[in-house]
């Protein structure tokens, strides 16, 4: 493309922008690519292109970062806080690397340590290759649907624990989850409290072969299974939050399975995504399902949940889901458990040495007439 053309097209393309943004708050870069379809039919400019074009030659925050990391030394920190802001708004969608080394005048050492300090703040990131090429997409946080429910107390107080049911992969335990909460029901337990992925979801993205795994595939098959998995007994109520494989609907389809199931049964109760919080008594529940990996040392993530979260995070006992593990810390008067597992090893559970522990507790707690916890006891229940 000629120099004078170029300049021609910078100049066109930044006023269309202006224009757009002055009076509809925001840039339709598909008019602006009409535009100049139009004008300069020759032109060989990607979207991606015009976009970069008003970005190195107007957009002020972009504008900002650049002057910041032309003189590192002096400007380090402000330069990375403009660096932050710029990544979590270009993650709202999703993004390949290569795409963010052509918009960011940084190199990918930066972008890659930028994105650690980002999850290192907090933020979920998904990260996948789709044929040869690597995408990134920050997760919608969903926090701001959690909430608390207050359950009845009486002196004798049991709940049943369950997570990670998985419903939809061929290896989800539905008849062992049925008979335990059969039991528990028996028991004289009216409270079910689920810590997130009720289904199984959809990884293809980042697992292409995990369809094969599914007996139900899709966002209807897998809560009408549930539906009918789930046992609907006189009295009984569930208390849920959604996991990460449960998000990979939101993420598809911006549809929720487990807010779907509570609003389809007045049984479920949806507490929210990743955490939610339930109250009997004075002892609150927190639900919790993270997104990491545990390592070796189950003791050492709840004893960091316990030092680490906020204070709207924590709780007299914290039920921690997502690992497939088991094992209870008691730190500094809170009680906390990684929850087992209602699914059997998966495939790609199995290729990466990953061990599987399948099993449900009820929590057996006595309360004083004050709603003050005197004992908590739990009872395991493991599949033989």
């Amino acid at each position: 493309m000629e120099n004078k053309q170029y300049q021609e097209i910078k100049e066109l393309v930044i006023e269309k922008a202006k224009q757009y943004k002055e009076e509809n708050g925001f840039i339709s870069w598909a008019k602006i690519e009409r535009i100049l379809d139009e004008v300069y039919p020759e032109h060989e400019l990607t979207r991606d292109g015009i976009r970069a074009i008003y970005r190195r030659n107007y957009d002020e925050p972009y504008m900002e970062i650049k002057n910041k990391h032309a003189n590192k030394s002096q400007h380090k920190k402000s330069g990375r806080d403009t660096l932050k802001k710029i990544l979590l708004l270009k993650l709202r969608t999703k993004s390949t690397v290569s795409y963010l080394l052509d918009t960011l005048p940084v190199d990918r050492e930066t972008i890659y340590a930028e994105i650690t300090r980002l999850e290192l703040d907090g933020h979920e990131i998904d990260k996948w290759t789709e044929n040869g090429t690597q995408y990134l997409q920050l997760k919608k946080r969903l926090h701001n649907d959690s909430k608390q429910v207050n359950i009845q107390v009486k002196e004798q107080q049991s709940v049943l624990v369950i997570s990670d049911t998985h419903i939809g992969h061929e290896k989800s335990e539905t008849d062992f989850l049925q008979k335990v909460i059969k039991y528990a029901y028996d028991q004289g337990i009216r409270t079910v409290l689920h810590v997130g992925d009720m289904v199984e979801g959809n990884y293809q993205s980042i697992r292409p072969t995990s369809i094969k795994e599914l007996i139900a595939v899709g966002f209807d098959d897998q809560i009408e299974l549930a539906d009918r998995v789930l046992p609907k007994l006189d009295g009984l109520n569930y208390y849920c939050i959604s996991g990460n494989h449960d998000f990979t609907h939101m993420r598809n389809t911006f549809a929720d399975p487990v807010k779907t199931l509570a609003r389809m049964r007045n049984d479920i109760v949806y507490l929210g995504h990743n955490f939610g919080k339930v109250k009997i008594g004075k002892i609150d529940i927190a639900l919790v399902h993270p997104t990491d990996g545990i390592g070796q040392n189950y003791g050492f993530k709840l004893h960091k949940y316990f030092e680490r979260a906020g204070v709207d995070k924590q709780a007299r006992i914290v039920l921690m889901g997502h690992y497939h593990k088991h094992t209870h810390l008691h730190y500094r008067g809170q009680d906390g458990f990684i929850v087992p597992a209602m699914v059997s090893q998966s495939k790609f559970m199995k290729d990466n040495d990953l061990a599987n522990v399948v099993g449900a507790f009820i929590l057996h707690l006595k309360t004083n007439s004050k709603g003050d916890m005197v004992s908590l006891t739990p009872e395991y229940l493991w599949k033989e």
